[in-house]
């Protein structure tokens, strides 16, 4: 078998694959049909699966 193993800032993975945020959602959707320990990690950037408050609206300032 071939060693995919990878070294990423120190930590060494299993495998190079790491899903992108946003196409993967949290990892625990796609469990029931896939086996997530494939994977080499997940990347989140800064997403979290509770409810977060943002900036309130208005957010964009026209330009002219």
């Amino acid at each position: 078998m071939v060693n995919t193993k990878v070294d990423l800032c120190s930590i060494t993975l299993d495998n190079p694959v790491i899903p992108a945020s946003g196409t993967f959602g949290f990892g625990y959707e796609f469990a029931e049909i896939y086996d997530i320990n494939c994977l080499g990690t997940f990347s989140f950037k800064g997403t979290t699966r509770d409810a977060r408050f943002g900036k309130p609206t208005p957010r964009i300032a026209e330009c002219e």
